[in-house]
């Protein structure tokens, strides 16, 4: 949330010679990357949690304790 923030926040250069549809285009493609980016870590953790998950409850199983099944 903070970087989409931060990214809609920033202002253009005055000195700058770049035209007005540029810098939306711009402004456009950061706020997707940034959206894509933060899908595919969403993503990540969660194909990395399943896992992890399930061999945690493994483990505790195997130790004796119920609170999995």
């Amino acid at each position: 949330v903070n970087v989409f923030y931060r990214v809609n926040q920033e202002h253009s250069d005055p000195q700058s010679s770049q035209d007005v549809e540029r810098i939306k285009q711009e402004k456009e493609f950061k706020i997707g990357s940034i959206g894509f980016a933060d899908s595919f870590g969403i993503l990540f953790a969660a194909v990395l949690a399943v896992p992890t998950e399930v061999a945690l409850c493994r483990a505790q199983i195997d130790r004796g304790k119920t609170l999995c099944r």
